[in-house]
């Protein structure tokens, strides 16, 4: 106890030294996602038939929602033309509440009827966002922050919903995945805040890209990449100001 007394202590004091303009903050997210199919992707689609014959059809687009929050961390003291440089840290969970990706695929079966599937991703993740920000006022109690820098997250709870139609017979099934590994990736973002009361609202539109697939582990444990995730974001969010 004595010891995160004295830490707090020491941060307001170098705060208050330095100017730092420090404030924390919890937002709730929309993410329109967008993935690019990996290789190893098109075995989550094709259960039988003979691939080289298959029809593939990709839509990957995945809405999902997030709450998270955030400290952000202004320094005044590093002035660059009418605004100052700072940092921002986020911690944000995600939960998919629609399918990524979405693929289907026909192929020639027996009695030259045709023999479809559609493979849907559901899962969630948490995403650790490190940005460089450069924060400046418009007005008295507006202000913009524009931000980049790398990003890690974290995919966890997913399972794969596969609906076949085969020979006139419909079928259904559910399989979990066991998700694999942390995700790296880079993140830019603008942020637009008005002050109210001790802290200030903000709307913020974000835009980043995985380097790295996001993956599972099949039966056998070998690691199997599913897509690359990609998504534009916007959020609605309060900071307050200490």
């Amino acid at each position: 106890m004595k010891r995160l007394v004295t830490t707090i202590a020491a941060f307001i004091f170098v705060s208050s030294a330095f100017a730092l303009d420090v404030s924390v903050g919890l937002r709730g997210t929309f993410l329109y996602g967008l993935g690019t199919e990996d290789d190893g992707a098109i075995d989550m689609v094709l259960g039988v038939g003979d691939d080289s014959d298959a029809t593939i059809t990709e839509s990957a687009l995945n809405p999902c929602f997030s709450g998270g929050g955030g400290l952000y961390v202004n320094l005044d003291f590093l002035k660059v033309g009418p605004g100052s440089l700072g940092a921002q840290l986020e911690g944000n969970y995600f939960y998919s509440f629609g399918p990524f990706p979405v693929e289907s695929a026909k192929w020639p079966g027996l009695g030259g009827l045709y023999v479809t599937d559609i493979s849907q991703i559901m899962y969630s993740f948490i995403e650790v966002p490190i940005l460089v920000t450069y924060k400046f006022s418009v007005g008295k109690r507006c202000s913009i922050s524009l931000g980049v820098g790398p990003m890690i997250s974290i995919p966890f709870n997913g399972s794969r919903h596969i609906y076949g139609y085969a020979s006139g017979t419909p079928s259904e099934k559910t399989i979990e995945l066991e998700m694999n590994g942390v995700n790296f990736g880079v993140l830019g973002d603008v942020t637009f805040g008005v002050r109210l009361g001790p802290g200030n609202i903000t709307l913020n539109a974000r835009y980043g890209s995985d380097f790295t697939s996001t993956s599972y582990k099949d039966d056998s444990g070998n690691v199997k990449p599913l897509f690359i995730r990609r998504g534009l974001s916007t959020s609605l969010g309060y900071e307050l100001v200490l």
